[in-house]
């Protein structure tokens, strides 16, 4: 029933299996005292204040697929047992259960393996609340997290569902136990979803941080993996279709990525891989096999701490460009890293063609010689209609040159407005007559003249 794999796993489920249990189930209210036993079914009654019915006796058991839609409203509750390998809570088919703000459910038993899950067609919601298990925690359906933590001492974490909702609530897997370790595994069980909605959260693992046929999309979030951001279970590494994209401000911290995955950089996000050669099986570099990282924004910061063996420039995508760092390293920032050497890279924003069609009137002309004399000097440009030709923010003596290359020419971006406008080649021949006879005083030359 329940699964003993070390991962702390993310997987899907197609929507023709998703199912809400809590219409289908009786409600009960926890009304027992604090840190009394979620077993003992006299512990929980129909109404809130307790003046309801409490449930068949029987109906709430350990390992039990539990059918009631069962709700801790702000009440510490322990589900201790003895040994066993079935032992644990299991909201079953048709069940549910819901932690409310300031709540907490312990999972514990004597063997330390004592298990959480909620089984495809059961519901979970946790608001500002706290779950703690031993070993496994499994959610295979209707899943929504805000704020409070779910942490497992001893194994994995698995989220099997595309119904998932995760806003601000902090995920951890810490294994106490000598030589052991818990990862974090995202796998599509069927049909990848984009139903999953990640805002806010925080990752940790001790171990590894898995995605299996998954593209995975997370907001403002933090994940801090021990180990490293992989594949743990494909057996076809090139054909690998798992990704992680981060957006808003979240970051990243792993000691490589591997299996083929994807990660995916946007807005100001961060990522900062560790890798340690001479520490594991695969070590030469902080992308192994097809594996990559794509920076999407000049505001990405990509970390790559200790030399390594191998270089990594071809797994570096600039996405602006679309070219590795190895295809070309004059859109980086450094532009100079020889790919195993420890660095921080970023993009530089890409100019877009050279434009010195500074009025945009559909042609380089005297007018446009006009408007870069006015803008000489200027820094800043968002955009060429001070005299900024190749984008690079400056107005200079290299967007001149460019106007100079292209006069005559249409413009290099069509102007759907475009009109013709009286031939000013006499004012711009005399204004750069002058401009040439003061070139030191501007700081350029020119290599020819009109």
């Amino acid at each position: 029933m329940f699964r003993t794999r070390r991962a702390l796993t993310w997987c899907v489920l197609t929507s023709s299996l998703l199912s809400c249990g809590s219409a289908l189930a009786d409600t009960f209210y926890y009304t027992g005292p604090s840190g009394g036993d979620f077993f003992n079914e006299s512990f929980w009654n129909s109404m809130a204040n307790g003046s309801g019915f409490t449930p068949a006796v029987g109906t709430i058991n350990p390992g039990l697929g539990i059918s009631h839609y069962l709700i801790l409203d702000g009440d510490v509750v322990e589900a201790n047992g003895g040994a066993g390998d079935e032992f644990g809570v299991d909201i079953g088919n048709g069940g549910g259960l819901e932690l409310q703000t300031g709540s907490s459910l312990n999972v514990f038993n004597d063997f330390f393996n004592a298990q959480f899950e909620i089984s495809t067609g059961a519901t979970f919601k946790l608001t500002d609340a706290d779950l703690t298990v031993q070993d496994d925690i499994v959610f295979r359906d209707s899943t929504t997290l805000t704020g409070g933590s779910i942490e497992s001492f001893f194994d994995d974490i698995e989220f099997r569902s595309s119904n998932l909702i995760i806003n601000g609530t902090n995920v951890r897997t810490t294994d106490v136990s000598s030589g052991s370790t818990s990862n974090i595994w995202v796998q599509a069980e069927l049909t990848p979803s984009a139903g999953a909605s990640i805002t806010g959260a925080t990752f940790f693992s001790n171990s590894r941080f898995g995605i299996d046929q998954f593209d995975m999309v997370a907001h403002d979030s933090v994940f801090m993996i021990d180990g490293d951001l992989e594949d743990l279970t494909t057996t076809d590494i090139d054909s690998a279709t798992a990704s992680l994209t981060l957006t808003g401000n979240s970051s990243i911290t792993a000691g490589q990525i591997q299996e083929g995955v994807k990660l995916i950089l946007n807005d100001s996000s961060t990522a900062t891989f560790t890798n340690i050669p001479g520490t594991q099986v695969v070590t030469h570099t902080w992308f192994t096999n097809s594996s990559n990282v794509t920076i999407n924004s000049p505001d990405v910061e990509l970390i790559l701490a200790n030399p390594q063996l191998e270089t990594g420039a071809g797994k570096v995508i600039n996405g602006i460009t679309g070219l590795s760092y190895a295809d070309d390293a004059s859109t980086w920032d450094p532009t100079t890293w020889n790919g195993t050497d420890a660095v921080t890279l970023k993009i530089t924003s890409v100019p877009s063609a050279a434009d010195p069609d500074f009025d945009g009137d559909g042609d380089v002309d005297g007018n446009d010689f006009l408007v870069w004399q006015r803008g000489f000097g200027l820094t800043n440009q968002s955009d060429n209609s001070n005299g900024d030709s190749n984008g690079d923010g400056t107005v200079d003596g290299i967007d001149l040159g460019q106007w100079q290359s292209e006069y005559g020419n249409p413009s290099n971006i069509v102007s759907v407005t475009a009109v013709p406008e009286p031939a000013t080649i006499v004012v711009a021949m005399i204004s750069l007559g002058s401009l040439i006879c003061n070139r030191r005083r501007f700081g350029f030359e020119f290599s020819h003249t009109l």
